[in-house]
């Protein structure tokens, strides 16, 4: 990827933004699940569907969609 840069001597800015990009999306994840399930929240976060209504769980998978759709589309 550097090679292919135009200013090679931005890379290392561009991978500290990236990398500063993607641990805010873990945090935001770790976040919204700990909002979710409180402490009760389980490490394989799967496993704390099993006490949410089916009906819950389809209605945030639908509103996940909605605003990745939208994310996509801006």
């Amino acid at each position: 990827i550097e090679d292919s840069m135009e200013n090679r001597h931005d890379y290392p800015f561009v991978l500290d933004i990236c990398m500063l990009f993607v641990s805010l999306m873990y945090l935001g994840f770790a976040m919204s699940g700990y909002l979710c399930f409180g402490d009760a929240t389980q490490s394989i976060i799967t496993a704390n569907l099993e006490d949410i209504a089916p009906k819950a769980v389809a209605s945030q998978i639908i509103k996940q969609i909605n605003t990745n759709t939208f994310i996509q589309t801006v």
